[in-house]
């Protein structure tokens, strides 16, 4: 059964190929908050050029994307998009030439891993007057798990008990999926939301997908965290930790859901005591 139509752009030739572009994006089994986003971008897209899809010139949308205040990673992910979308709209002849073509590679800044300290983090969990999003927050510092992960997860089917311990499922980026070991703790936190009436252990009756979108998980522990620390940092503080406690980098990746290691050194954040040990241990005696 397909997903709802995207909402109608201004125009019926955009619309109609936008449901089109969908459809394709579902056939190669890409995931709907992937095909959602890229939709949406497009919706933006169209409704900023205010051209007929057959007639957006290189130079129009050269000119436009070059007044746009962009973050690198936002400046990324419009040209991908693009790139992706014209390319689909050459195709299927809704358009003659792809205009985004020639657009750069966007360089991203080497980011510098933000991983929340503890003290701040267990507070925030303390504080929490609201049991879900406390969950959120757990999860999250436990597991490393993205918002659209956690987002996901089906208590009856993800949370699995082995002679192991228990383990729980994550369905990450390209609908990979991957086993992450919890502790008891977590694990019964997770159980006690496993009877309810939905599937989900983040339902919501807004969604079209029957559960809390990744945005409105993210908002949810902002809401709840000190400003300026976001979800993703407890993702941080997991990779970091992880990294201090063992420096299995392999791991790690997959306990991230990394498709590179290189990815995976980005995240974490050698501690100042280790580094101190490494520069004691190379000291001449004297």
């Amino acid at each position: 059964m397909h997903g709802p139509m995207p909402q109608p752009s201004w125009s019926p030739k955009w619309t109609a190929i936008l449901q089109l572009w969908s459809e394709h994006m579902k056939c190669q089994g890409l995931a709907a908050e992937t095909v959602k986003s890229r939709i949406d971008t497009m919706k933006h897209v169209s409704r900023m050029l205010k051209t007929e899809i057959e007639n957006v010139s290189t130079d129009q949308l050269t000119k436009w994307v070059a007044l746009q205040q962009w973050a690198p990673e936002t400046r990324r992910r419009y040209y991908t998009t693009l790139k992706l979308f014209f390319s689909f709209s050459v195709t299927t002849r809704a358009a003659l030439i792809n205009p985004a073509i020639d657009l750069p590679t966007v360089r991203i800044p080497k980011p510098y891993p933000r991983a929340i300290p503890d003290p701040i983090l267990i507070a925030a969990i303390n504080e929490c007057g609201d049991r879900l999003t406390r969950l959120v927050l757990l999860i999250a510092a436990e597991t490393g798990a993205r918002r659209s992960e956690i987002a996901q997860i089906q208590p009856n089917r993800d949370l699995l008990y082995t002679h192991n311990g228990w383990s729980l499922y994550l369905h990450g980026k390209g609908n990979k999926k991957r086993l992450v070991p919890i502790t008891n703790r977590l694990a019964s936190e997770i159980r006690k939301w496993s009877g309810q009436a939905s599937r989900w252990l983040f339902p919501s009756t807004q969604s079209t997908t029957g559960h809390l979108s990744p945005s409105h998980i993210g908002k949810l522990a902002s809401r709840n965290l000190p400003a300026g620390w976001t979800l993703h940092t407890l993702r941080h503080r997991f990779a970091t930790i992880a990294n201090e406690q063992t420096g299995d980098l392999a791991a790690l990746q997959q306990l991230l859901g990394h498709e590179s290691l290189a990815t995976t050194q980005r995240y974490v954040n050698p501690s100042d005591a280790r580094m101190r040990r490494l520069v004691d241990a190379v000291a001449l005696e004297r």
